[in-house]
């Protein structure tokens, strides 16, 4: 009987200590997953920059290459309506 206790208290001191490392494990594990998602956070909130930092320079691009191009078609208008003018005033001249 008494070696039955001897082994009883043996395996509960070994179950205890076991217990104890798995829940330092625990502890730590959990403290190693909040540092991993602070940095993944970190990092998505890097990148949410980089997106947007990009983002703004393509819709300056292109609000420039708009601006280019109406520069251009304006410019056609404006000869398309010199010509027509010319033309317009040939046509009076001729009747004349």
């Amino acid at each position: 009987k008494r070696r039955q206790e001897e082994d009883f208290r043996y395996l509960n001191d070994k179950i205890d200590t076991q217990v104890n490392q798995l829940r330092q494990e625990m502890g730590q594990l959990r403290q190693e997953m909040a540092q991993l998602s602070q940095k993944i956070d970190t990092q998505i909130a890097q990148l949410n920059q980089k997106i947007d930092s990009q983002i703004a320079q393509l819709n300056q691009k292109i609000d420039s290459q708009i601006a280019q191009l109406n520069q251009k078609i304006d410019s056609q208008i404006a000869q398309l309506n010199q010509r027509i003018d010319t033309v317009i005033q040939l046509l009076i001249d001729l009747k004349k």
